[in-house]
């Protein structure tokens, strides 16, 4: 299917949830995203899907932002990301992002719960962690319906991970990010985790080896002789 026919059309694809974003004309940059998400999902041309996301986010830079133009700068970024990870380039995918957000204290919550599942999930936990600090400290961030997501994703899949303990068990009291009954849960996962840590600590110890018998850098043939 060529790129040029798929945005010409413009047939919203039934597995993404953006249909409301079109009206009585469609703007090109749905269009766009529309194309770009057929891309990536039907055809996996990831390199492809990519550019259309790219066409669409410097369209809507030029724009005046509105809450449909935010909404479709969003969704461009996210299927942007997941070609990204596909083409094993994530390590790109912050500085691309940094390209459309001066901020990431800017970026929807949807965004940066994908960040945090794919730095998580490469071993990279550290990236995000005062990215995400930032994110959540945001006044107007703690207003969304999915800060609470973002929140549970950073103390499971950053704090844990990187053994910052403390700050995990401060987060899980906190009733912006938890409800009561999650509090408990949290503190619960982070004390567990806690544990875990210092069993393997000591495990290690267990298993080290001893002080040698024989001076350093004399073999043990050597000093039979």
């Amino acid at each position: 299917m060529a790129v040029t026919e798929n945005v010409s059309s413009c047939s919203l694809s039934a597995m993404w949830d953006w249909s409301h974003l079109s009206l009585s004309g469609t703007p090109p940059t749905v269009c766009l995203l529309d194309a770009a998400a057929d891309l990536l999902v039907l055809e996996r041309n990831f390199a492809g899907a990519l550019k259309l996301c790219d066409r669409g986010l410097q369209i809507l830079s030029a724009e005046a932002g509105d809450t449909k133009n935010e909404q479709v700068k969003a969704s461009l970024c996210v299927i942007g990301i997941q070609a990204l990870a596909e083409m094993e380039q994530w390590r790109e995918v912050l500085p691309w992002l940094f390209q459309y957000y001066q901020s990431a204290q800017e970026m929807p919550h949807n965004i940066m719960e994908l960040c945090l599942l794919l730095y998580s999930s490469v071993k990279q936990p550290h990236v995000m962690l005062e990215l995400s600090r930032d994110w959540l400290s945001d006044p107007k961030n703690q207003l969304m319906p999915g800060y609470r997501v973002v929140a549970e994703l950073y103390l499971l899949r950053i704090l844990l991970p990187l053994g910052h303990f403390s700050e995990a068990e401060e987060l899980a009291q906190d009733p912006r990010a938890f409800t009561t009954q999650q509090q408990e849960v949290a503190l619960t996962a982070v004390a567990e985790e806690r544990r875990r840590l210092k069993r393997v600590e000591e495990e290690t110890e267990r298993e080290s080896p001893g002080e040698p018998d024989h001076p350093p850098g004399m073999s043990i043939s050597s000093s039979a002789n």
